[in-house]
This record gives structure tokens, sequence and C-alpha cells, in this order.
């Protein structure tokens, strides 16, 4: 919501948050950041599919966590081919690599409002961040797809569980 808040006079960036508030604060700051900034939206907790059609729409999904082990929505929004904003943690960089180019500081909300800024100026570049984004991501389903197997391969006890969308990730627009 900070990195919003910083973007709030750039209306050709368009955030969508998906997720129920883990707590009441949260759903109240979210709902003040929606009567601030008019181009922030809380959607809260959607069903599984619409969560999915609004991340395969989006130009980008920002996943802010501060402590996951490999987020699904990480992977469904690579698989989708939406390239990730993700803030540099272990989980997300077990998932999207260490040269993965897509990355801010935990915390930095000025970081992460750079970066969308980034990726809306280069939208259509060749050469651009988002491009080198798309082109990473592009890459992943299929490391994703071997590591997925070689679990099932290796135990047959071990599985890859989905968990609701809870943890504060936006499909953003531009």
């Amino acid at each position: 919501m900070q990195a919003a808040r910083i973007l709030k006079g750039h209306a050709d960036i368009l955030i969508e948050h998906i997720g129920d508030a883990l707590e009441p604060a949260l759903g109240a700051q979210a709902r003040a950041c929606m009567a601030d900034c008019p181009q922030y939206r809380w959607l809260g907790g959607l069903a599984h599919l619409e969560a999915l059609q609004h991340i395969a729409q989006a130009h980008v999904l920002v996943h802010t966590s501060r402590m996951e082990g490999g987020a699904h929505v990480i992977l469904e929004a690579v698989c989708s081919g939406t390239p990730v904003l993700a803030s540099h943690i272990p989980g997300n960089v077990g998932m999207l690599g260490a040269d993965y180019g897509g990355y801010f500081a935990l915390g930095d909300a000025q970081g992460l409002a750079d970066l969308l800024l980034r990726c809306r100026a280069e939208l259509g570049q060749t050469n651009g961040v988002y491009a080198q984004l798309s082109q990473q991501c592009a890459l992943r389903p299929l490391v994703f797809t071997r590591h997925r197997a070689s679990r099932r391969a290796g135990s047959g006890q071990r599985f890859i569980a989905c968990k609701p969308l809870n943890n504060p990730s936006c499909a953003t627009s531009f």
C-alpha cells in the first residue's frame, strides 16, 4: 500500500490487491488507501479461478511477502505468462532464481514503486526491464515442471499443496 501511495499521481498504473486482510487493521489500511489513491483497489479474498484470471490479465504480479517458503502465487503468475516483482527473500529467490531482475529490498516501497515505473515506461521496448522479466519468467515453467516431477518421483508422499491467496500480492496493470 505504501508503493500505491507513492504512485498516487500515476493514473496509468492500476494496482489490484488480492487477498483477505490477515488482521482487521490491515483491512482498514487497505480501505483508507483506496479512498486516497484512485489507482489502488483492494479486491479482498477471491475464488481461486477469479484470482488466476486477474493474475493472467495483469502486466506484472507484485509479491511483497516478508516470509515465504515458496509462494504458489509466483508459480501461478509465471505459468500464466505474467512477470513478477518480488521482495528479495529466500523463498522468492528460490523460485525465481538468484539472477532474476525483478527483486526489490524487503519493505522498500520506493524501490517497488521505481520498478513499477520502469516496467511501465519500458513496456514494449525489447531491451527494457519488462521485456527482461518476461523473458526470465518464460524460462521458469520448465524449472517448475522439472521440480514438480522430481518431487513426485522421489517419495510418492510429497505433495505440492495449494494454499489461499492470503499474502500481500497485487496484480498490476499499466
